[in-house]
């Protein structure tokens, strides 16, 4: 479908990883603002599918999605380990580029065949799931699923298993819209940071879109959907204070975007997206 929604919503629901919730406006913010509806931000930065999965259902069990909801996953790339203890989530990010599982746990437990085997059955019941519910909903995602570090590509030698996963679940992947590596660095994110390294200097290197690209995004994998002018100038003016904010931090030496108070940017506020934990 390459419209955002065939018939009017109250309310946007988003999941995803640092794609969908980091420190600067991301996708659900423009879709929200242009749709005029108010939305709950399940994003969170070094999430994997398992806690991407378990956030949809707890928001369902929440807010009980209707038809009257617009719900978007943005699935992120197969090799992360993500582990509820001690009270709260741990989402360390990439399981070959993290620092909480040591290489000792890597060699003996990180298996692409079997991220392959769980995430892409999480992707079927996710998918099954939103059927039933009646609800419009897209499937993004961040990169193609061949690449398991998303950092610097390392193509994997995919084994049997892997490849007859990608083949069972073929129906279901062919729901999900390009990656955002495809559509907007053409799987290249050395494009990316060639990008930041001429706007910001050559100590910078973050790696995640910034406004324009999401909307950039947005407009490639719904092409029937105009964004209104409003839209658009609201996030170029976000972009433009973004990097206007990130060009005086770099002045002052090497920048950590997560570190930044960002909120004046922000062109609207998400609901908060409630939580049992």
């Amino acid at each position: 479908m390459n419209k955002i929604v065939n018939r009017p919503v109250n309310r946007l629901f988003a999941f995803g990883c640092s794609f969908t919730g980091y420190k600067w406006p991301t996708w659900p913010h423009v879709i929200a603002y242009d749709l005029s509806i108010k939305f709950y931000n399940y994003g969170r930065g070094g999430a994997g599918n398992q806690y991407i999965f378990n956030t949809l259902m707890q928001a369902d069990s929440f807010y009980h999605f209707t038809e009257n909801d617009l719900v978007i996953v943005e699935w992120t790339n197969f090799a992360r380990e993500d582990r509820f203890a001690s009270k709260s989530w741990i989402c360390p990010g990439n399981i070959y580029s993290q620092d909480v599982y040591n290489e000792d746990w890597i060699r003996k437990w990180a298996d692409i065949d079997g991220y392959a085997i769980r995430d892409l059955a999480t992707i079927k019941a996710s998918y099954e799931f939103l059927i039933n519910k009646k609800c419009q909903f897209h499937f993004l995602k961040m990169i193609d699923f061949n690449f398991l570090d998303q950092w610097n590509q390392t193509q994997f030698i995919l084994g049997d298993t892997f490849q007859r996963s990608i083949k069972l679940y073929d129906p279901y992947l062919n729901k999900i819209k390009p990656s955002f590596y495809e559509v907007l660095w053409q799987n290249n994110l050395e494009i990316k940071f060639k990008k930041e390294r001429e706007t910001f200097g050559l100590k910078y290197k973050d790696g995640h879109p910034n406004p324009i690209e999401h909307l950039e995004y947005l407009e490639n994998v719904f092409p029937s959907h105009i964004f209104s002018d409003q839209t658009k100038q609201k996030v170029f003016a976000c972009n433009e204070k973004l990097t206007e904010i990130l060009k005086q931090e770099m002045k002052k030496g090497i920048v950590r975007s997560w570190t930044l108070d960002l909120s004046e940017i922000y062109f609207n506020f998400e609901e908060s997206a409630l939580s049992i934990y």
